[in-house]
C-alpha cells in the first residue's frame, strides 16, 4: 500500500497556502488549521478567504471549511479541509505524520518536538533543534527557502528593494474598503475608511492586498497593501516568496518519506 503523510498546516494565509497548495500538488494528503481570523491581508491567493465563503480556490485547488470528524473524508474528495477548532485538539484528533507552522511570527503558537513525526517551522521565533525539528529560512535575499537543520532564522544580511507599501490604520473601528483588491491607485488616493477617516495610498501601484469588507480592527493594524509593479496578477497567485518556502517544506517532507519508507506493506484483511 502506497504511504500518503498526513500533513498538518497551522494557519491559511498566503504562506501556509503556498505551502498546502505544493504539498498537495505533489500528492501528499492536506489539511489546514486555522483560527476565525478575519485580518488576512493577501486574501486574493490565500485560502483563509474560506473563513468568508466556506471554499476558496487558488490556482486550481481548493480549500472548504470543515470540520475534524470529516476532515478525512473531505481530502478523499480532493479538496484541502480547513479547520477552526484549537490547533492542539485538531492534533490531538487527526495524529499527523508532518507539522508545519505557517502562521505569521505574531500569531505563531507553541510547537514541540514531537507534536509529529517531522515538525517544520517556518520563519522568525522558530529554532531547529529545540521547538521543531527544522525551519525554513524566510529572510527576504539569497537564502530565502533554505532548510535550516540548527538554530534559528538569521537576520537579513541586504536591505532589499521594497515593491509593496503597507498602509497602516491610525485608528480602530469598522474597515470599508474603497477599492476593490487588484485595482490601480495613485498615490494619495482614498484606500479605505475607518469611520470618518480616509487611508491614503502611499504610492501609485496595484492594491496587492486589502482587508476585507466590515471587519473590525484595532489600531495600528495593517489594512492594505499598494504594490508599484502594477500587475493585477499577483493579487490572485502564489508570490515568488511562497513558491520558494513551500519548496523547502516540500524537500523536507519528500525526504522524511524516503527515510521512513515510501512504501508500507499490504494491510492485513
Amino acid at each position: 500500500m502506497r504511504f500518503k503523510p498526513l500533513v498538518l498546516i497551522y494557519g491559511a494565509g498566503e504562506t501556509a497556502t503556498a505551502v498546502a497548495h505544493r504539498l498537495f500538488r505533489s500528492r501528499l494528503r492536506v489539511i489546514l488549521s486555522a483560527q476565525d481570523d478575519p485580518l488576512t491581508l493577501l486574501r486574493g491567493n490565500a485560502f483563509s478567504q474560506a473563513l468568508f465563503t466556506n471554499a476558496f480556490e487558488v490556482e486550481g485547488v481548493t480549500a472548504r471549511k470543515a470540520v475534524v470528524t470529516e476532515a478525512l473524508s473531505v481530502i478523499e474528495r480532493g479538496v484541502i479541509p480547513l479547520l477552526t477548532a484549537e490547533s492542539r485538539s485538531v492534533l490531538d484528533v487527526l495524529n499527523p505524520d508532518i507539522v508545519v507552522d505557517a502562521r505569521p511570527p505574531d500569531a505563531a503558537g507553541s510547537l514541540t518536538v514531537g507534536d509529529a513525526s517531522l515538525v517544520i517551522g517556518i520563519g522568525e521565533g522558530f529554532c531547529a533543534g529545540e521547538d521543531c525539528d527544522l525551519v525554513i529560512n524566510t529572510t527576504p535575499g539569497h537564502d530565502m527557502g533554505r532548510i535550516i537543520y540548527k538554530g534559528p532564522v538569521p537576520p537579513p544580511s541586504e536591505a532589499l528593494p521594497e515593491f509593496r507599501k503597507t498602509l497602516i490604520a491610525s485608528r480602530g473601528g469598522l474597515f470599508i474598503p474603497r477599492i476593490r483588491l487588484g485595482q490601480k491607485v495613485d498615490g494619495g488616493a482614498p484606500v479605505a475608511s475607518i469611520g470618518s477617516e480616509d487611508i491614503p495610498a502611499a504610492s501609485s501601484g496595484i492594491v496587492s492586498a486589502i482587508l476585507h469588507e466590515g471587519v473590525e480592527i484595532p489600531p495600528g493594524t495593517p489594512v492594505a497593501e499598494v504594490d508599484s509593479r502594477g500587475d493585477e496578477n499577483i493579487c490572485y497567485t502564489i508570490s515568488d516568496a511562497g513558491r520558494l518556502l513551500s519548496g523547502g517544506v516540500l524537500e523536507t517532507a519528500v525526504a522524511w518519506v524516503a527515510d521512513v519508507g515510501g512504501y508500507q506493506g499490504p494491510v492485513a484483511g
